[in-house]
């Protein structure tokens, strides 16, 4: 009788499971083919994902990301594309940066990020509603992070904003970004090898980061295509 309970329970574990599968699945389409509709759809569907709770994963940041961004910033201007609800700068020593500037296109996560800095006393934190691939940045930036958002944009548009973002750094700074999937991403990888010179790569299983500079000023020039 015992075995039989113990089975029972085993049984409705893994049908929970498999709806929580399935139902997982199904936001991911209804989230993708909102996305592909741009605009509203896309706005929509970055809120939904943030709103429930989709991202919180992020919330465990990585100690070479958050030690590379210590180092790198050099007590300067830091900004980051794609900052989601904020997790990363909460993570990183704020005396490593003068300014930080997180932008996001979810206005849900953007309120979360906000809010959650105020609680941590970051005054020198400030975040933006907008599409990365639109940002512009002012020169002379000390350290721009896409952690897990380059690859949301099409080829040309990362190349695009891959050479705008290193034509705007100090000489001595520098582009950090991150894919969680070397091979899902390759061609993400490609693109920042052929417009970056990679100062520093770092591999933590399939996940890649790397530290780029620009190549020289001649090579790099603001809004080439």
């Amino acid at each position: 009788m015992r075995l039989k309970v113990i089975n029972n329970v085993n049984a409705w574990a893994r049908l929970l499971v498999a709806k929580g599968n399935v139902l997982t699945v199904m936001r991911r389409l209804r989230w993708r083919g909102a996305r592909a509709l741009g605009g509203a759809g896309a706005q929509w569907s970055w809120n939904d994902q943030f709103r429930t709770g989709y991202w919180d994963s992020l919330r465990t940041r990585s100690p070479n990301v958050v030690a590379l961004v210590e180092q790198l910033a050099g007590g300067g201007d830091v900004v980051e594309l794609g900052c989601g609800e904020g997790f990363l700068i909460e993570a990183v020593d704020s005396d490593s940066y003068r300014s930080y500037v997180g932008v996001d296109v979810s206005a849900v996560a953007v309120e979360s990020a906000a809010r959650r800095a105020g609680q941590a006393g970051l005054v020198k934190c400030r975040f933006e509603v907008g599409r990365i691939e639109q940002w512009r940045c002012d020169a002379d930036t000390s350290l721009i992070i896409m952690e897990e958002s380059l690859y949301c944009l099409k080829p040309r548009r990362q190349r695009r904003l891959l050479r705008r973002c290193l034509a705007r750094l100090k000489p001595d700074g520098r582009l950090i970004v991150t894919v969680h999937s070397a091979t899902r991403h390759r061609s993400t990888l490609v693109n920042c090898r052929r417009y970056g010179v990679v100062d520093r790569e770092i591999h933590e299983s399939e996940r890649v980061i790397l530290a780029l500079r620009a190549h020289d000023e001649e090579a790099v020039t603001c809004g080439c295509r």
